[in-house]
């Protein structure tokens, strides 16, 4: 079911809350109106449960409830034109570049304060990109995470790394492969 609000006036900055949580979504729309200031358009369990599509400036959207794969919550892009801000654990960062890809600007430590919240909606809602530091350390240990190296390199691996070594031009290693 989506539920509506209309406390705020027409020209507030407008807000989607999406949660299976049925207490998630109520208190999203109460930090939301009463100390954020927005209008809560639309409220659902579920993206497809917004009837009309995304309506508002920006939509919040607790990622850390669901227990599946961010493309499996968000088929291609679903913000319309607004922008999406998800709420996730740090075991629950779905991968940076997906996220982005769907139209999600932001992403928050599902632990994060009402005032954390609210300046990331802002930050958000001018367009810019917002990551909690601690949702980035999944991401970084990706990174620094030495990869197996493999024992044997093909004939066409060793052939490039001798031309490489050799520091030719790009036009000499077509040429020499």
């Amino acid at each position: 079911m989506v539920e509506r609000s209309e406390h705020r006036p027409a020209d507030a900055p407008t807000a989607s809350v999406v949660s299976p949580n049925l207490v998630i979504r109520l208190g999203l729309t109460h930090v939301l109106e009463h100390d954020g200031g927005f209008r809560v358009v639309q409220s659902a369990a579920s993206i497809p449960l917004l009837k009309d599509g995304i309506e508002a400036d920006v939509t919040v959207m607790d990622l850390s409830a669901y227990h599946v794969r961010i493309d499996d919550v968000l088929k291609g892009p679903v913000f319309g034109r607004g922008h999406g801000l998800a709420l996730c654990s740090p075991e629950s960062v779905p991968e940076l570049g997906l996220a982005l890809q769907r139209g999600l600007l932001g992403l928050v430590a599902r632990d994060t304060g009402a005032d954390g919240l609210l300046q990331a909606m802002t930050s958000v809602m001018a367009g810019n990109l917002h990551i909690d530091a601690a949702l980035l350390r999944p991401f970084f240990e990706q990174l620094t995470r030495p990869r197996p190296v493999p024992k044997q390199l093909s004939t066409l691996e060793a052939d490039l790394l001798r031309l490489i070594a050799r520091d030719l031009t790009r036009r000499s290693t077509r040429e020499g492969i």
